[in-house]
């Protein structure tokens, strides 16, 4: 990455620096990230360079930030020193697509929201350089050290288990009204798809990810520094940052369980250990469904964990809970899991981890990758036909048979059976 053509470094302290141009040099880089900072921001007082002084408005936030500057602090992710972005701030029309730009892009319908997050990452790192930089040297361009590397062998061959998208067949409003209430309809529509091999890259580095916070980490991939943090895959989606319980998860921390297995199963059982799938309401089954591929993934659909139970509860009952913490936490989870030789479980969040790279910068390709088949789509589950009569259960299966015996039984022993026994054998014999 190229250094500041004044020979500072970015992030000192410029009202203090010995050079006379730097302050100045400094304030004219600022604004592009800042949308109350205008280029001609003043320069320090020592400096001799006439500089039109700015309106009243903008002083305010440049002083502001030149403050933080003035802190000599690397930011520690970019979701605390970037605004959000919105489709609506860059119309696609205005946009100057180059070919770098373009590769690999998202669907249109988000692709503005990555574009312009994408350009304001660059300048970002423009000033701060060591954003991009591993502090340790690197074993090759793909891996952080020989032992990624080592792990990539193992995860070369293993599996995935890709997203999907809401099928547009699913016209249900009180899924869609519950989804939008929850704030989870774009973790079901914003979905493309991905590099295989780029995300076993991500993988077999996240083990040695950097991190000055535990929730806020650098993983290297294909020579440069990514953020993974909670908070920027809530930016992904524009999801908000709800509070989380620090010491635990936030689905182990709900303690009413109870209500979750009364919700769920619409009060046919009052344990979580007694919900089944088979009892699960039209809606909460839709929302099964997704979780499966989009929230917890997994390859059991049958089984119902304590956690993928409050995770319906919450989401049906339109509770707040932090969609990116989740998917932070189960990564990390798989990573560990993963990338040994008797490992046998599927790479999880396949597509966000690919959109969530490509979401800070272009991503190289390289000679062998394969992007996956587009993201197939959700289907209503067929219902089940209403039976009529009693409900069948072991009890009366077992009293069918114990009768349907007992009748044979004594069908055997009456005259009229050992009569037509008697009669069959005869007619065999004269025939």
């Amino acid at each position: 990455m190229s250094q500041p053509n004044d020979g500072s470094r970015p992030g000192q302290s410029q009202l203090s620096s010995a050079h006379p141009t730097s302050a100045a040099t400094t304030s004219h880089a600022i604004p592009s990230l800042f949308s109350g900072a205008k280029s001609g921001a003043p320069p320090a007082k020592k400096s001799r360079s006439k500089v039109v002084s700015p309106s009243p408005e903008v002083y305010p936030a440049l002083t502001r930030f030149l403050r933080r500057l003035s802190s000599a602090q690397v930011p520690l992710s970019y979701s605390a020193c970037l605004p959000e972005v919105s489709e609506a701030q860059v119309p696609l029309g205005q946009l100057h697509l180059s070919d770098d730009t373009t590769e690999s892009s998202p669907p249109p319908e988000f692709l503005n929201r990555y574009i312009l997050q994408r350009r304001r990452i660059a300048d970002l790192i423009r000033r701060f350089p060591e954003l991009n930089r591993p502090a340790t040297p690197i074993f090759s361009s793909r891996f952080i050290s020989a032992q990624a590397a080592e792990r990539f062998q193992f995860l070369h061959g293993q599996a995935f288990i890709p997203m999907k998208i809401l099928s547009a067949e699913i016209q249900n409003d009180d899924v869609r009204s519950i989804l939008f209430r929850a704030d989870l309809l774009p973790t079901v529509t914003e979905i493309d798809s991905f590099i295989e091999t780029m995300v076993k890259e991500f993988y077999a580095n996240l083990p040695e990810a950097e991190g000055r916070d535990s929730e806020v980490l650098r993983v290297f991939v294909r020579g440069s520094m990514y953020e993974f943090s909670p908070s920027l895959i809530n930016r992904l989606f524009q999801l908000p940052n709800e509070p989380y319980p620090l010491n635990t998860s936030q689905l182990r921390a709900f303690g009413d369980l109870d209500a979750v297995a009364a919700l769920l199963t619409d009060g046919q059982v009052s344990t979580v250990a007694e919900v089944s799938t088979g009892l699960l309401g039209d809606i909460i089954t839709v929302l099964h469904q997704i979780s499966c591929f989009n929230w917890l993934p997994s390859t059991n659909h049958r089984a119902l964990s304590p956690d993928r139970c409050v995770l319906l509860y919450l989401i049906a009952k339109g509770e707040r809970l932090n969609f990116g913490k989740i998917v932070f936490d189960e990564i990390r989870s798989c990573a560990s899991r993963s990338g040994a030789a008797s490992s046998t479980d599927c790479l999880i969040f396949p597509n966000l981890i690919d959109q969530l790279l490509r979401f800070q910068r272009v991503i190289p390709s390289l000679t062998g990758d394969v992007l996956s088949s587009t993201p197939t789509m959700f289907v209503t589950p067929e219902a089940t036909a209403p039976t009529s009569g009693p409900s069948l259960t072991l009890a009366a299966d077992l009293a069918h048979l114990a009768h349907s015996a007992t009748t044979i039984m004594q069908r055997f022993s009456s005259k009229s059976f050992l009569f037509l026994v008697y009669f069959s054998v005869s007619h065999l014999f004269f025939i």
